[in-house]
């Protein structure tokens, strides 16, 4: 392929093409196709790191930061991998992946985060978040659940932006007190827009053995609010 257009409407092209897929094979067309793409946009199509990385989310809600916009895919990985509720077919999305230029923001730590330091990540998370004006996919498959609840929140931040597509939540954590489960929390349960929902949850464990939890309020999400939607939804029996 030649390179004939003006470097800036070249940019804009690559800018508008969503799968990683597509823009590498646009990288791989020729050299300057691919100084255009790689990094800047190859490398940030799809991130997915741990929660706790306050300072890598703190980078990407800087008002100078303009890769944040590259992003099409966000997973928010488990903070240990070692038992975790995804079926082997889903192993390969807990490979971290970040820019090399990010790696250099992450908080690594061999302690246990605190609830107060998880809820200083989910702050600076929704800051980054706010700023993912082409985000089209999100994966939560951290332990607990998010904590904060009201105002600005994951979900709530997530609805606001209308470009989110794809959800996968898992909720394996069968209590964190004063936060609910996402098949009870209104404002998860408030997304709308969504073509693809996959959610495992433990709200089964917080019953009494034999009895169904009662979840009208995700009854009604998948009735009215999502009707073109492929679904996959487990309950946990443990």
């Amino acid at each position: 392929m030649s390179v004939t257009l003006p470097y800036d409407l070249l940019e804009q092209v690559v800018a508008y093409v969503d799968d990683r897929h597509d823009v590498l094979s646009f990288a791989l067309s020729n050299k300057d196709a691919y100084s255009l793409a790689v990094p800047q946009h190859l490398h940030y199509r799809d991130i997915r790191c741990k929660l706790r990385n306050p300072n890598l989310w703190q980078w990407l809600s800087g008002s100078e930061n303009r890769r944040v916009a590259h992003i099409r895919s966000l997973t928010i990985l488990p903070e240990y991998t070692e038992g975790h509720w995804l079926p082997s077919e889903h192993l390969y999305y807990l490979r971290q992946r970040l820019p090399a230029e990010l790696s250099r923001y992450e908080s690594p730590s061999l302690r246990p985060p605190t609830k107060e330091k998880l809820r200083d990540s989910e702050r600076k998370l929704i800051s980054a978040l706010k700023r993912m004006s082409n985000l089209q996919r999100f994966r939560w498959y951290h332990s607990p659940r998010p904590l904060l609840n009201g105002g600005d929140n994951v979900w709530s931040t997530l609805k606001r932006l209308g470009s989110v597509k794809e959800v996968d939540a898992v909720d394996s954590c069968s209590y964190v007190p004063g936060v609910k489960f996402m098949a009870l929390s209104e404002t998860f349960l408030s997304l709308t827009g969504i073509t693809s929902f996959k959610h495992r949850t433990a709200i089964c464990g917080s019953f009494p053995h034999g009895e169904d939890p009662e979840i009208p309020l995700l009854e009604q999400m998948l009735a009215y609010k999502l009707p073109e939607l492929s679904v996959q939804f487990f309950l946990s029996v443990n």
